[in-house]
């Protein structure tokens, strides 16, 4: 019966990971322009 509760849990946590890691590529992104640009 626990399982729609683990399943939202898990559905947050790739959300919250996946957008991590797109604010790390941003964030790479703009050292590398900055780098460049400089």
């Amino acid at each position: 019966m626990n399982l729609p509760s683990f399943d939202s849990y898990y559905n947050m946590n790739f959300k919250f990971r996946l957008f991590s890691r797109i604010l790390e590529i941003i964030f790479i992104f703009e050292k590398l322009n900055r780098f460049v640009l400089k």
